[in-house]
């Protein structure tokens, strides 16, 4: 028979404030970064004055406003849980963690471009859009729906990173996103004239180009001797990481 598990030990930190802000200002532009993308289509599609285009990328971003965060807990959780590990110093339990993560944004992305048409015909019209608006709502969103999987992505290795107190590379990565998004908004819509679209697809390949760094960086900084892939469906770290969702 054996005794109670020992004590993970306790690894003593100084909080300041700076060490809270310099956690806490990544992660406010993280949470903001949703409804940025959308802000930053709005106003590129502004400068062509069309005022039904305008208005269909703005109904069509509160869409995607209202689903993506929605699964914000992917980022909160992830952070949370991967910062109890690491101050524990418990390596396996932190990639855990992250690879149950990625397992739900894996699933969450699939579902969502599973069920694209029933979410854009009951989005819209909840909206209630209709005509050229409700045409260039339509357009924007068939373009952008497909950075879902990205997005979900995103959000777990931002959570990922500032749980392990690297809070300068989370604004790395958000400034990553972001200036890419402008400049492709730009350059899609004014340069190449592509229209709502293109300002869908700017975002697209944005959050593609950020999930790309963020997996580089994954790789680097994990040790894929301790990836146990059979975690990733672990049912009762699912229902851990979900949980935060009542939260």
């Amino acid at each position: 028979m054996t005794g109670p598990a020992a004590p993970r030990p306790v690894r003593p930190f100084l909080v300041t404030h700076w060490s809270v802000l310099r956690i806490a200002l990544p992660m406010t532009l993280a949470y903001l970064s949703t409804p940025l993308v959308g802000l930053i289509a709005t106003g590129v599609i502004g400068q062509l004055g069309n005022a039904a285009m305008i208005g269909g990328v703005a109904l069509g971003a509160v869409i995607f406003d209202v689903v993506f965060v929605s699964f914000n807990f992917l980022r909160g959780a992830t952070t949370g849980f991967t910062a109890q590990a690491t101050g524990a110093g418990d390596r396996q339990e932190e990639q855990d963690m992250l690879l149950g993560g990625l397992a739900i944004a894996a699933i969450a992305g699939g579902l969502i471009l599973l069920l694209q048409a029933p979410l854009a015909t009951v989005g819209l019209a909840a909206l209630g859009a209709h005509g050229e608006i409700a045409e260039a709502g339509r357009a924007y969103y068939d373009a952008r729906v497909w950075s879902a999987p990205f997005v979900f992505f995103n959000f777990v290795i931002y959570g990922w990173v500032l749980g392990r107190g690297e809070a300068l590379t989370g604004l790395l990565l958000q400034l990553l996103l972001n200036g890419f998004g402008i400049a492709l908004a730009f350059l899609l819509v004014l340069g190449l004239d592509r229209g709502v679209a293109g300002a869908g697809w700017a975002a697209v390949a944005a959050e593609a180009i950020a999930a790309a760094a963020g997996g580089l960086i994954l790789l680097a900084r994990t040790d894929r001797r301790l990836w146990r892939l059979g975690e990733t469906i672990n049912p009762a770290r699912l229902r851990r990481l979900l949980s935060v969702t009542a939260t």
